[in-house]
């Protein structure tokens, strides 16, 4: 996974201070020792002409966040002069360092921004101080997925899967506050990707598809029919250069066309391509977030079952989910979509992806809201290891079981119906992006 890139510009008082510049270099050191930053290191800077010069050079090599260490007492002019130059997520540091008075340099600059309506981060921490690093990493990353998100295009193919108001997204707000672009196509043009796929490209899909699980259960029309949607959206993707889509599915797909797109998009997300449905817009935002957090594949679900008593929650969708969330692959297994009517008169068709999502560490968050109310709901959690229970409908599909701190709160909390569960803990790293873009969280 790409590292953050940071651009770090000490600022000083005047230039034969030996103890700053001493203090701005072990600083410097600190942060690339970690491995987990790529820093651009800029030369110590004194006057305002010389911060404008530092922040556009760091804009240049496309920096995501800029670290203003303030190495001594300093004239905020300075750094005002910088943020104002360049627009660009911004964090200023200081340490307690008696000699060089750091500590105060960097209060009588912060709160000058504040005074400012600046939007930044503040550290206060000792360069060797991990706690201190871990802070500015975590803002590294959030700076790096927004900036992403500012230049990404996600496809919205279809519309809202009917009755689902909680899917209603606000796209104005969205391109606000998080810059994402979103193309709309109708969801004709699966279908009509579909009739130009070769039969040969289907059956090499399948077999590659079926050679990367433990059994194969589905009939032959449904598998032929969901693969060439998986094809078929691969196609879209290519042509519009998506960095994550959306697709309606019911009752279009899965009943009229007579297949789910639950194979593909649970191939596309194994691809490294979020793949949400049901129209559900915030939830490809969501997904395409955790993905660039953790390099690992999301799953898109609900909230089938809670239990308040223990904390946990059972999270299904009704056929999604990447094939490597399995422990063992020899543990998922394809088999057709449970027969439920979507509309009066027809019921699903397709393939659906049977297996228990691997026990780990786990984040578990949405976005909601309209009218540019956009909220953020964030979770730790741990997915627990698979225990036997009465799974009812829920036992052909992808499925979880998460432990979190309290299950109740969480539930009368929901901003939707669909929400997005990733291997790893990114809940500070998710506070630090909603941050960035003014987005409230619950």
């Amino acid at each position: 996974m790409k590292l953050p890139k940071v651009g770090f510009i000490p600022i000083q008082f005047i230039q034969e201070d030996q103890a700053a510049t001493e203090l701005s270099e072990k600083a410097c050191s600190k942060l690339k020792d970690t491995r987990k930053l790529d820093v651009l290191k800029v030369n110590p800077v004194f006057t305002a002409q010389q911060a404008r010069n530092a922040v556009r050079s760091c804009f240049a090599e496309d920096v995501d966040v800029v670290i203003y260490f303030i190495s001594c007492w300093i004239d905020s002019s300075v750094v005002i002069s910088a943020v104002q130059e360049v627009s660009m997520p911004y964090i200023v540091w200081g340490c307690s360092d008696l000699n060089t008075q750091s500590l105060l340099g960097a209060v009588e600059a912060v709160t000058s921004l504040k005074n400012l309506e600046e939007k930044f981060k503040a550290v206060y921490g000792d360069p060797g101080d991990e706690k201190t690093v871990e802070e500015i990493v975590t803002r590294a990353k959030a700076a790096r997925v927004l900036k992403k998100l500012r230049r990404a295009k996600i496809g919205f193919i279809g519309g809202i899967t009917f009755g689902m108001y909680d899917a209603v997204h606000d796209l104005v707000a969205l391109r606000e506050k998080l810059g994402v672009d979103v193309v709309h196509l109708d969801q004709y043009r699966i279908i009509e990707e579909m009739d130009k796929i070769p039969e040969s490209d289907v059956e090499a899909a399948i077999s590659k598809a079926s050679n990367r699980v433990g059994r194969v259960e589905a009939g032959k029309e449904h598998m032929v029919k969901s693969f060439k949607i998986y094809l078929a959206l691969k196609r879209l993707i290519e042509k519009f250069e998506f960095d994550a889509i959306m697709i309606k599915c019911h009752p279009d797909l899965s009943q009229i066309y007579g297949a789910c797109g639950c194979i593909g998009a649970s191939l596309l997300i194994d691809d490294g391509l979020p793949c949400a449905c049901e129209g559900n817009l915030y939830t490809a935002v969501t997904m395409l977030i955790l993905r660039e957090l953790t390099g690992s594949p999301p799953f898109c679900h609900e909230i089938s079952a809670v239990d308040t008593e223990g904390s946990t929650m059972l999270l299904w969708h009704c056929g999604a989910g990447a094939p490597s969330l399995a422990k063992n692959p020899s543990e998922v297994t394809l088999k057709q979509q449970y027969a439920a009517p979507v509309e009066k008169g027809g019921q699903m068709g397709g393939v659906t992806l049977d297996f228990w999502v691997k026990a780990g560490n786990a984040t578990i968050a949405i976005l909601g809201g309209v009218c540019k109310n956009i909220t953020m709901q964030i979770s730790q959690g741990e997915i627990l290891e698979p225990r036997k229970m009465d799974l009812g409908a829920g036992k052909i599909w992808a499925r979880a079981l998460i432990k979190v701190p309290n299950a109740e709160k969480f539930i009368k909390e929901t901003l939707g119906h669909q929400f997005v569960t990733v291997h790893g803990e990114v809940e500070k790293e998710l506070t630090d992006l909603c941050d960035l873009a003014n987005i409230p969280t619950v």
